[in-house]
C-alpha cells in the first residue's frame, strides 16, 4: 500500500494498492497514444502471493461467501484459514481489476483487435487446502498440481473460431511464437523452444508435432 515503484528507472511514490496501481498504470500507458500503433503490454502481478497484504474489504467478502460454504475453511487451523482468506481476497481484487481493463479496451476501440492472454506462473500454494481440481501436488512440485495453470487467449477479430476449451498440452514457451504468428511478425528466431499454437486455434491441426 502507498509504496514506491520504479517508473522509467526512477523511484516514484504511488497512493493505493499495488495491483490496482499496476492495472491503472497499464491502462494509462495504453491510452497515451498507443491506439494508433501495435503495442505489447505485460502486467505481471505480485499477488496472489505472500505476504498476504490486501484491502480488508476483499477479505470481508471472502468471509461472507465462505459462511455459505463452511466446508471450505472449517477443517483448517486458524492461521491457515486466515492465510487462505487473504489469498482468495487477492484473487477477488485481481478479478475486479480485469473488468475495467476489458471495459477500457472496449471504450478505446481496441477490444476486437487486441490479443489478450491471461495465465498464472505455477500451481497454487493453497490449492490442496481447499480445492485442487483433482490434481496431485502444488507449487514447487512436478505433479500436475504444481505446473498446470489457467491460460485464456482471446482475440475477437483474429479468426480464432468460437470460444472453446483446447486440451492439447502447451507450455508458456509456446506464447512467443504464437503471438508472433498471430501478429504476422516474421523476424523471430527459428530455433525457439516453443511452437506456435495458431494452427490449432484456427482448426488447421488437431495437435502439435511430437
Amino acid at each position: 500500500f502507498n509504496d514506491t515503484y520504479l517508473y522509467n528507472g526512477k523511484e516514484q511514490q504511488y497512493d493505493g494498492y499495488c495491483t490496482d496501481i499496476f492495472f491503472d498504470q497499464a491502462m494509462a500507458w495504453m491510452n497515451a497514444g498507443q491506439q494508433d500503433q501495435p503495442f505489447f503490454a505485460y502486467i505481471p502481478l505480485n499477488a496472489a502471493h505472500w505476504p498476504w497484504f490486501v484491502p480488508e474489504k476483499y477479505r470481508e467478502q471472502v468471509r461472507s461467501d465462505a459462511a455459505a460454504h463452511p466446508e471450505v475453511l472449517e477443517h483448517l487451523p486458524q492461521a491457515k484459514r486466515e492465510a487462505l482468506i487473504s489469498f482468495l481476497a487477492m484473487g477477488a481484487n485481481i478479478d475486479e481489476n480485469l473488468g475495467p481493463l476489458d471495459q477500457f479496451l472496449a471504450d478505446s476501440g481496441l477490444r476486437d483487435n487486441t490479443i489478450v492472454v491471461f495465465l498464472t506462473d505455477n500451481g497454487s500454494t493453497m490449492g490442496p487446502d481447499y480445492y485442487n481440481a483433482g490434481m496431485r501436488g502444488k507449487k514447487t512440485t512436478l505433479w500436475e498440481g504444481g505446473h498446470r495453470v489457467p491460460c485464456f487467449i482471446r482475440w475477437p477479430g483474429g479468426d480464432l473460431g468460437s470460444p472453446r476449451e483446447i486440451d492439447e498440452l502447451a507450455h508458456v514457451q509456446d506464447l512467443l511464437p504464437t503471438l508472433a504468428d498471430l501478429a504476422g511478425v516474421d523476424a523471430v528466431p527459428a530455433n525457439l523452444d516453443g511452437e506456435s499454437l495458431t494452427p490449432i486455434f484456427r482448426g488447421e491441426r488437431d495437435a502439435l508435432d511430437d
